[in-house]
C-alpha cells in the first residue's frame, strides 16, 4: 500500500508511490534514506521530523526486494526474487544509476532464485537455496562461504541471518534459531521457536533482536516475543509420572509410582513403559520431553514430542529414570526420577557371580598347573630329542671319520696296488734279464769249448782258459737267485711260506720254480735260470703238482696266482 511511518501508534502515508520493500540508512548522510521498491529505488529524506519521498533514481527498473551497501563507495548490492544479483553504481547526488551489473548462475551461483544479501560478522554473503555464498573480487564471481555451509545445511535454504551481540538469528527453509556467532561447537538452537514453524511470511521473514536475550518475530499470525533468560530460570512447573506399566510373561500390569524406596520388577519383564506429562504448564503451547535411564544412559536425550518411553528386555540390576520438560516458551519442567530394580535370576545374583568368578580363578589354575605339566614333559621331550640329537650327529661324525678313514685306506691301497704292479713288473723284468744273461753265459761257454777244441795252440788254448776263468768268477750265481727270492717275497707276500704250508717237503728249487711258473715264465725261460734243460723243467713241474696235489687237468699257474691272490687279499684287510 505504500511507505507509512507511525506517529503515536498511528500510520502516516509517505508520498503516493507503492510497493515498498525496506528503507536502507545512506552511509554518511543519517537524513538521507533509500526506498526499496518494485519498479527501483527513490530517495527518501528526513527533515525536521518530516519525511519526504523525494525522487526516483533513474537507471535501474528492477525489484529491489533485498539491498545492502558494498565495500565500494556509492555502490549496492540488490537481490531479485527471480532475477539473480544486480551491483548497482550510483551518483554522487543519488539521481541516478551509473553501471549495473548482473550476476546469474554463470557467475558461481547454483540458483539465482530465492537469492537474499546481509553482512555477516563484517563480510557481505549471500543466502540461497543451495548454501551460502560470497563474492570474490579477484574472480569475480561468487564462491562457497566455507565457515556458515559447515554450520547450516546448504541443502536448505537459508532466508534470513541476522547477527546482534553474541548470536547469530537465522531463518533455514521454514524454522527459526540461533547458534553463537564465536563458539566452536556450532550447536542450532530451534527448538524454542518450532510453533512458528509454517506461520513465516515467506521471503519476508523478520527477526528484530531487541537485546542479548530478547527477540521479536513476525509471523503471519502478529508478532511474537521470547525472552531467553527463561531457559536459565530454576523451574517451578512439576514434570509428572502418569503411568509405570510393565509386561511380563505377555501379561500387563502397572506398577506403583510414588514409592520413596527403589521398585522391583520381576527378571521376565519384557517390556517397561513410562507414561509421562506437564499439565501445569502454560495452556496452547506445545510440550517436548528429554529423559535418560541411569547407568545405561550418560546424558539427556533429544527433546522429543512423544509423552511416554519404553524399554525392552533391561538387564538385570538397579536404574534410575529420570524425565524433564518444557515448553516451546522456553519454561522448563522440574526433573522428577524413579528408582527401580530388575530382579537378577539365581544364577545373576552376587552371590553366583562370585561362585562364577571363583569356578573361573580355580580352572584357570588347572589350566596353568596342566600348561605347566605340558610344557615341562615339552621341555623333557625336547631335551631327550636334544640328546638324542647330538648322539646322531656323534654318530654321524664318526661314520664322516670313518669314511674318511676308508677313502684313506682305498687310497693306499690303490697305492700298494699299484706298487705291487710296479715291483711285479720290475721283478719280471729283472727274472728275463737274468734268464737271457744266463743263456748268454752258457752259449758263450758252449762256443769258447769249441774253439778250444778247434784250435791246437798252446797260447791260444791258454787264452781261451783264462777267458773261462773270468766267465766263471762272472757267472750268474746263487747270490742273484736269493736276490730273486727276497725281491718276489716283497711283492708276493708269505708265498713261498704257503707253498711250506701246503708241503713242507718242497726244496728252493722247486720253490722258485713255482715263483717262476706263477710268473707266467716259459719252461724255455726258466731252464737257464735253474741251470736244467727244457725237459728238466717239465719233470720239475710234475714233481711240484704231485707234491701240491694240483690235478692235472688244472691250470698250474692259475692255483699259484690264486694263493698268491688269497694272501694278498688278507693283507689289505
Amino acid at each position: 500500500d505504500g511507505l507509512f511511518v507511525l506517529e503515536d501508534l498511528v500510520p502516516k502515508r509517505i508520498g503516493t508511490e507503492s510497493g515498498f520493500w525496506k528503507v536502507t540508512q545512506i552511509e554518511g548522510n543519517p537524513n538521507k534514506y533509500l526506498a526499496s521498491c518494485y519498479t527501483g529505488l527513490y530517495l527518501l529524506q528526513k527533515s525536521d521530523n518530516e519525511w519526504k519521498l523525494l525522487h526516483k533514481i533513474t537507471g535501474f527498473e528492477e525489484s529491489a526486494r533485498d539491498i545492502i551497501l558494498s565495500d565500494d563507495k556509492n555502490t549496492y548490492w540488490i537481490c531479485h526474487g527471480y532475477q539473480g544479483v544486480f551491483k548497482v553504481h550510483l551518483n554522487s547526488d543519488y539521481t541516478k544509476a551509473t553501471a549495473v551489473e548482473h550476476f546469474t548462475d554463470r557467475n558461481g551461483l547454483k540458483s539465482f532464485y530465492n537469492v537474499n544479501v546481509v553482512k555477516w560478522e563484517n563480510e557481505i554473503v549471500f543466502t540461497t537455496n543451495n548454501g551460502i555464498f560470497q563474492y570474490n573480487h579477484e574472480q569475480n564471481r561468487f564462491v562457497p562461504h566455507e565457515k556458515l555451509n559447515k554450520i547450516l545445511d546448504p541443502t536448505k535454504n537459508t532466508r534470513k541471518l541476522i547477527t546482534r551481540g553474541s548470536k547469530t538469528w537465522f531463518v533455514l527453509n521454514d524454522e527459526a534459531g540461533y547458534f553463537y556467532t564465536k563458539n566452536n561447537d556450532k550447536l542450532l538452537y530451534k527448538d524454542l521457536f518450532l510453533n512458528l514453524k509454517g506461520y513465516f511470511n515467506r521471503g519476508m521473514e523478520c527477526i528484530i533482536p531487541l537485546s542479548e536475550n530478547q527477540v521479536l518475530f513476525g509471523s503471519n499470525l502478529g508478532l511474537f516475543f521470547y525472552n531467553l533468560k527463561n531457559n536459565t530460570t530454576n523451574a517451578v512447573v512439576p514434570t509428572q509420572l502418569s503411568a509405570v506399566k510393565y509386561t511380563a510373561n505377555q501379561k500387563q500390569f502397572l506398577a506403583e509410582i510414588k514409592s520413596r524406596s527403589s521398585i522391583e520388577f520381576p527378571n521376565k519383564t519384557a517390556l517397561l513403559r513410562f507414561e509421562f506429562a506437564a499439565p501445569e504448564m502454560t495452556k496452547g503451547t506445545q510440550i517436548q520431553f528429554s529423559y535418560k535411564l541411569e547407568p545405561i544412559d550418560k546424558d539427556w536425550s533429544s527433546w522429543q514430542n512423544s509423552s511416554y518411553k519404553e524399554f525392552t528386555h533391561l538387564n538385570p540390576g538397579d536404574y534410575i529414570f529420570k524425565i524433564k520438560s518444557r515448553n516451546l516458551s522456553g519454561i522448563l519442567g522440574k526433573e522428577t526420577s524413579y528408582k527401580f530394580t530388575i530382579v537378577p535370576k539365581w544364577y545373576q545374583t552376587n552371590f553366583a557371580f562370585f561362585l562364577y568368578i571363583t569356578s573361573f580363578i580355580l580352572f584357570i589354575y588347572i589350566v596353568w598347573i596342566l600348561v605347566k605339566k605340558k610344557i615341562d614333559r615339552e621341555r623333557t621331550k625336547a631335551r631327550v630329542e636334544a640328546e638324542k640329537t647330538k648322539k646322531l650327529l656323534e654318530l654321524e661324525l664318526e661314520q664322516l671319520k670313518l669314511l674318511r678313514e676308508k677313502e684313506k685306506i682305498n687310497a693306499a691301497k690303490i697305492h700298494l696296488e699299484e706298487d705291487v704292479i710296479e715291483k711285479s713288473k720290475q721283478l719280471a723284468n729283472y727274472t728275463l734279464l737274468l734268464s737271457q744273461k744266463k743263456e748268454l753265459f752258457n752259449d758263450l761257454q758252449l762256443d769258447l769249448k769249441s774253439l778250444r777244441e778247434i784250435n791246437k795252440n798252446d797260447d791260444f788254448r791258454k787264452r781261451i782258459s783264462q777267458i773261462f776263468q773270468k766267465l766263471h768268477q762272472n757267472k750268474i750265481g746263487e747270490e742273484f737267485m736269493e736276490i730273486f727270492d727276497v725281491n718276489f717275497e716283497k711283492v708276493n707276500h708269505n708265498f713261498f711260506e704257503k707253498l711250506k704250508e701246503l708241503n713242507p717237503s718242497l726244496t728252493k728249487r722247486e720253490l722258485r720254480l713255482c715263483a717262476f711258473v706263477k710268473m707266467d715264465l716259459s719252461n724255455k725261460e726258466i731252464a737257464p735260470l735253474l741251470s736244467i734243460s727244457i725237459r728238466g723243467v717239465e719233470n720239475a713241474r710234475y714233481r711240484v703238482r704231485k707234491k701240491l696235489n694240483v690235478q692235472h687237468e688244472e691250470n698250474f699257474s692259475s692255483y699259484l696266482e690264486s694263493l698268491v691272490s688269497d694272501e694278498k687279499k688278507t693283507h689289505l684287510e
